[in-house]
């Protein structure tokens, strides 16, 4: 994906230079279209539809500018591939923590309803014993009598 996009923004700026070239050379064009004619002037002063070193150098401080932008952009697009990155990782982290407090939490209610069945047979059997003792107690109290 990223191969594909440093490749877009390559023909981007291929594109961007072909462009500043083809205006410059119209430019120049432009100029040589306006010089007067033979009869109007001295041949050695009429400018040639030569490129100038300062076109030149202007027409690659435009194409820097631009492959700048585009190195500019190119660096936001993969910032934001790694914020996205990033954000898919914590969200799956956070998918993982729920699944486990999940695993706990269905542990801990496993866990207290076995306490809960462990208790409710204790207190049935503790009901039992009473219940035990009360009879024991009245057979002692009528032996107690009858004797």
């Amino acid at each position: 994906m990223n191969k594909i996009k440093t490749n877009k923004v390559t023909y981007l700026a291929a594109a961007v230079l072909a462009t500043a070239s083809l205006l410059t050379v119209n430019t120049n064009n432009a100029k040589a279209d306006t010089v007067k004619s033979d009869s109007q002037t001295d041949n050695s002063q009429v400018p040639t539809n030569q490129v100038t070193e300062n076109d030149v150098s202007s027409a690659q401080k435009k194409a820097n500018d631009l492959q700048q932008i585009a190195n500019d952009k190119q660096n936001t697009y993969q910032q934001m591939q790694n914020d996205n990155q990033n954000a898919m990782t914590r969200a799956q982290n956070d998918v993982n923590t729920a699944k486990n407090n999940k695993v706990v939490a269905q542990k801990t209610y496993d866990q207290a309803v076995t306490a809960k069945k462990q208790n409710d047979q204790a207190i049935a059997t503790n009901q039992k014993a009473t219940k035990e003792t009360i009879v024991t107690q009245q057979h002692n109290r009528q032996d107690i009598q009858d004797t």
